[in-house]
């Protein structure tokens, strides 16, 4: 029998201390990553805490109500944030109390659960008085020391002009990593400790490692960066003549490198695009601070791996590419293949993507990262999801009818459906993320109703409803091969972003690429995969019968044979957009777009932002438009391709098809971000349409996901030709249904 005791009796008799400590790991697991708990699989359903005031310590009532609640639908997996902040004393001891207390949290209520840590490695406040030198500097703006209300939550203030540590600190690095040995050692002897199932390394912007002040400011002008840059550039070049040559700057040697202002940073050499003949410094500064991120992520989990005396899993937030504000370069993470190879980091996870068109009903939910490289890699991709349920007040409140009530909970259920089933589509898990009291809007009237703001994110039976339901299926498929729905892949880069202008707003077609165009993809009607160019070699074609290349302008020669080789064939169809390969990494030429794309294409000038008219037939489709003027842009010139669009400006043609003996390619001039363009697109090439309603639909492991906004009639056509027909409520609602059969299996309404 499992006895709790309260804290305050003092100690709690654990499941882990009758049948020994716990043991985690993420392994393949019917052809999905999947984490098992003393070998035993768990659908990757979690609930997290958040970190702020209020619902941040699993022994206060309302989060110990909430892990209470969870538990009681199921769900045995918990996280909950413990930051360095309030462990790391001045005295240079390391206090575990607090991480016993959260761990004791949730025994307290859920006596067999599983816990997840995000361990903040952030250098307390203190530590970075006695060490001014290792702060982290913006270019010609001081950092500003955090406000008093921050005192509570010590990250609160992270996405302003930080007062921080530089990412490249030596000190900090050998300080931090020598805490996490300690906090390792010391409490995996601990009964607590018996029940940590992994560890999320957490530092940078909010813990997710975005760089100091990448949203509005360009990183890290500090000493430790200065030097750390000298060093790998030193490392890379070896020579004072190569480093010369290559920079083509015969001024130059190790002893005077310095980080790149922000105005070196803004120009480039070849309009769009950094030349890497002339603008290679700026290249490898990026490289080189992308690198650095990737390092201290990987380090910190090599130690706890090797510091924990049993298995355990570690993650991080790590790969954003969705959403990112078309900051990348400054803030991304941008050396994704290296993570992925890695044996010391188990999974990686995100916040949802929070635009373009996130977060409202009949809009697609989506990851942040390229989540079918993460599997394809054999690395769990979690899902923060957290997005709030939109509030109202219950039943009796004189300013709100029934009718309005009922009406608000259902859509919420709707987007908790939608929400939750894009991740299990992919393979992939999620943690509900509650912000709790101090992160749920009050009404605008709140002295007037401040009772209906005491709780969590999904304290209403309903919402706990459709999590049960949603949790029973996570774990019926979680037995069964996963399979892709997906007929469309669409493919991106993630190392092009640092050769393309990034400074300030960024390049005028990146953004577009990569949110826009898989935005339309969503409302075409079509089911797609993203992957990262780097795994091509890693995918079975057969399902795919369209490959759309989004940012792809850096294409080295290796890669160019395997889209030969495995690509472009089985009568498949390929998107070219924008310039692709205009880079081998080395130089820049318009012959590499050619070769790449098979047209025969030519150099156009606009000085203006480009407008391509899309032909009649295609139907009443507006221009497609980047975010400005486009140099180099490129038209076709090609008597054997078929045209379907031209510019404005002089009417070359911008929009064309071409066959070849194993498959056809289109190219186009400027991003495709209309979603009945590539509707038209991907029916040329026999990818399978849901329907033309702009309605979202996911698919995976047999199971087909339909999130609609309008409801009401609705048709849809299932891969094997079978049409469902459905009569829904005029609201939103997600549906879930057999993928072959067509029988529904939940409503979220």
């Amino acid at each position: 029998m499992i006895v709790c005791y309260s804290l305050s009796q003092g100690s709690v008799l654990t499941k882990a201390e009758q049948t020994g400590p716990m043991e985690a790991a993420v392994k393949n697991y019917h052809g999905r990553p999947t984490i098992f708990i003393d070998d035993q699989p768990f659908s990757p359903m979690i609930y997290s805490l958040t970190d702020g005031p209020g619902g941040r310590w699993s022994n206060d009532d309302i989060p110990q109500a909430n892990i209470k609640l969870f538990a009681e639908l199921g769900v045995k997996l918990f996280q909950l944030d413990l930051p360095f902040e309030y462990m790391w004393l001045k005295d240079g001891t390391l206090d575990l109390t607090l991480a016993k207390k959260q761990i004791q949290g949730v025994l307290e209520v859920c006596p067999d659960a599983a816990v997840f840590i995000r361990l903040h490695v952030n250098a307390p406040k203190w530590w970075l008085e006695r060490h001014p030198e290792e702060r982290v500097k913006y270019d010609g703006v001081a950092a500003k020391p955090d406000p008093e209300t921050c005192k509570r939550q010590p990250i609160a203030h992270d996405a302003g002009l930080a007062d921080r540590f530089s990412l490249a600190s030596k000190k900090w690095l050998d300080s931090s990593t020598e805490m996490v040995k300690r906090f390792c050692r010391e409490f995996s002897a601990t009964p607590e400790g018996n029940h940590l199932a992994g560890i999320q390394v957490a530092c940078g912007v909010y813990g997710e490692w975005h760089y100091w002040g990448f949203l509005y400011w360009e990183p890290d002008f500090g000493l430790p960066m200065q030097q750390h840059f000298r060093e790998w550039v030193k490392a890379k070049y070896r020579t004072t003549d190569t480093l010369r040559r290559v920079w083509n700057d015969p001024d130059i040697d190790f002893a005077n490198v310095a980080v790149p202002t922000t105005a070196e940073r803004a120009a480039t050499s070849a309009g769009v695009f950094r030349d890497p003949q002339k603008d290679q410094k700026v290249i490898d500064y990026y490289t080189c601070q992308h690198e650095l991120v990737r390092d201290d992520v990987l380090l910190f989990c090599r130690i706890i791996k090797e510091n924990w005396p049993r298995p355990i899993i570690t993650g991080a937030f790590y790969g954003y590419f969705f959403s990112v504000f078309n900051r990348l370069a400054a803030g991304g993470q941008l050396d994704l293949e290296p993570v992925l190879k890695s044996p010391y980091i188990d999974y990686l996870c995100g916040p949802q993507a929070y635009g373009p068109e996130a977060f409202r009903s009949g809009k697609p939910y989506r990851s942040r990262s390229l989540i079918t490289s993460m599997r394809l890699n054999g690395k769990l991709w979690l899902d923060e999801m957290d997005q709030e349920p939109r509030r109202t007040l219950p039943y009796g409140s004189h300013d709100v009818d029934n009718k309005s009530y009922e009406k608000t909970l259902a859509e919420n259920v709707a987007l908790i459906t939608r929400n939750t089933m894009y991740s299990h589509s992919k393979g992939m898990g999620l943690w509900y993320y509650d912000f709790g009291p101090a992160g749920i809007h009050t009404h605008p009237d709140w002295r007037k109703f401040p009772r209906y703001c005491l709780t969590g994110y999904w304290e209403l039976s309903r919402y706990q409803d459709c999590i049960r339901q949603l949790k029973v299926i996570f774990d019926e498929k979680l037995h069964q091969d996963y399979t892709s729905e997906a007929d469309v892949l669409l493919v991106y880069d993630t190392k092009s972003q640092y050769n393309v202008q990034s400074v300030g707003a960024g390049d005028p077609v990146t953004e577009q690429l990569i949110d826009r165009m898989s935005l339309a993809s969503f409302y075409a009607g079509v089911i797609f995969d993203p992957v990262h160019i780097c795994d091509l070699d890693k995918i079975d074609y057969s399902q795919y019968k369209m490959v759309v290349f989004g940012n792809t302008f850096v294409i080295d020669d290796k890669t160019k044979d395997i889209i030969r080789e495995k690509v472009a064939g089985g009568n498949r169809q390929l998107l070219w957009c924008y310039a692709p390969g205009f880079s081998n990494g080395k130089r820049l030429s318009a012959k590499f777009v050619q070769d790449i794309t098979g047209f025969s294409l030519r150099k156009t000038t606009c000085t203006d932002t480009p407008a391509v008219a899309i032909a009649g037939e295609i139907g009443a489709i507006p221009d497609q438009k980047p975010k400005g003027v486009c140099d180099p842009l490129f038209s076709i010139d090609d008597p054997q391709a078929k045209i379907f669009g031209r510019y404005r400006h002089d009417l070359s043609p911008a929009l064309g098809r071409k066959d070849f003996a194993t498959h056809s390619s289109w190219f186009i001039g400027v991003p495709p971000t209309d979603a009945d363009l590539l509707r038209f697109i991907y029916k040329s090439a026999g990818v399978h349409i849901y329907n033309s309603d702009r309605d979202v639909f996911y698919g995976g492991s047999g199971i087909l996901t339909m999130h609609t906004k309008t409801g009401g009639h609705k048709t849809i056509t299932l891969k094997n030709g079978k049409t469902v027909t459905l009569d829904l409520p005029a609201a939103p609602a997600t549906i879930l249904m057999d993928s072959e059969t067509g029988d529904i299996l939940y409503k979220g309404l």
